[in-house]
């Protein structure tokens, strides 16, 4: 497998883009705009209907995502050739056994209106040119599994990291969900990273003003295939993932979220390998959502098994200016109804079940010590859990 032909229709345009170490970018050129123009075309696709869904924030700021309904078998992940063979899975051939029982005050992941797209269609958010320039932006400067990444001093993550010696197919966990009013150019999330070798897959919940214009908590993922050098992008900003479900797509936001020193609202994300088909390795939501996958094609390293987890927040700031606020933005020592939580923790066998990872082989780390975390990994039945988050770093 040739991982820089997995995205090069995304990547071709950007290496002439001069990033500023404010943010800002020089103006592109007229043969750059112009592959923009026809990256837009390939990613958004002819639609028989269209969403619009607005929403009204502090009660006077509207903001607004458009979704496409377009063909399931002409979906952008297929302009991937990496995929031109590949056989569509409508959904995974099992669900994998849990005993741990699901929490009562599930957050909803919001389902498009008037029913979503109809059968044979699935819903793509439309992409802007903006967006495009400012995933490459944010692309350079995230690599959530590294405390500190060499392209940018103000990405930062708190976590669990699990290393064992066994063969695992996916895991799962809980986190309550929080909203953030982040500034353009900051990145914040709550999400797992599955890793082996140089592919991981992410996913989980993220407010990137960035990318979606506002500061909404939303359903997201990002994948990778060579370390974050220069492939993969997040949710179908590139052809890679595969969206199934009709009603809840990737960048979907989540509702009602958590508040301080009061109810508290989570949501359950599972990302495992389907052992019983192609190998696809499936994002499934609150337990029975199936949003899609990550095609096998995709990987060399996670075509078998992945070797490394993490779970926990990381965040992404510019340069030169004070770091994002992380989870809740209050510090882990708050605890519950004030910091943000990971739990339910589990990890998935060959036998297709979930099971609590071994603390042993299950270590915490912290990028920054003003994200500190607040936890623990036991063998009793508890599993392992884990408060993290603050303000952010002034420096």
């Amino acid at each position: 497998m040739a991982p820089e032909n997995v995205i090069a229709v995304f990547i071709l345009v950007f290496p002439a883009l001069i990033v500023m170490s404010n943010g800002a970018q020089e103006n592109l050129s007229g043969e750059q705009d112009l592959e923009l123009e026809r990256q837009l075309k390939m990613l958004n696709k002819p639609a028989v209907k269209t969403i619009k869904v607005i929403e009204v924030l502090h009660e006077r700021t509207e903001f607004g995502d458009i979704f496409d309904c377009v063909d399931i078998n002409k979906q952008p992940a297929f302009d991937n050739p990496l995929l031109k063979n590949h056989k569509l899975q409508m959904s995974p051939s099992f669900f994998p056994n849990t005993a741990k029982q699901e929490a009562p005050s599930m957050a909803e992941v919001m389902g498009l209106p008037d029913g979503g797209c109809p059968q044979g269609f699935v819903p793509i958010r439309r992409t802007r040119k903006e967006e495009l320039i400012n995933a490459r932006m944010s692309f350079n400067l995230s690599n959530p599994a590294m405390p500190t990444t060499k392209h940018n001093p103000r990405s930062h993550s708190t976590g669990l990291q699990w290393q064992g010696n066994e063969k695992v197919y996916g895991t799962k966990f809980t986190a309550n969900v929080w909203g953030l009013q982040l500034d353009k150019g900051e990145i914040s999330a709550s999400s797992t990273w599955v890793q082996n070798e140089c592919d991981y897959v992410n996913a989980g919940w993220l407010v990137h003003p960035a990318i979606f214009g506002d500061s909404q908590t939303r359903i997201f993922t990002h994948w990778t295939t060579d370390c974050y050098a220069t492939t993969g992008c997040f949710n179908t900003l590139c052809p890679g993932f595969v969206q199934i479900d009709t009603q809840v797509p990737l960048g979907t936001v989540i509702k009602p979220l958590s508040e301080y020193k009061g109810p508290q609202f989570q949501i359950r994300v599972d990302v495992f390998k389907d052992l019983s088909s192609d190998g696809n390795w499936w994002l499934v939501i609150n337990g029975d959502k199936s949003v899609g996958y990550w095609p096998a094609e995709l990987f060399s390293g996670l075509a078998d098994h992945a070797k490394n987890m993490h779970w926990g927040g990381f965040v992404n700031g510019l340069p030169y200016l004070p770091s994002p606020p992380m989870g809740s933005g209050y510090d882990a020592d708050g605890g519950y109804g004030r910091a943000c939580f990971t739990k339910d923790i589990q990890l998935m066998d060959n036998f297709r079940a979930f099971y609590d990872p071994q603390k042993e082989d299950v270590y915490f780390v912290a990028g920054h010590p003003c994200y500190p975390w607040k936890g623990r990994c036991d063998d009793d039945g508890q599993g392992c859990f884990l408060y993290f988050g603050g303000h952010g770093c002034r420096y």
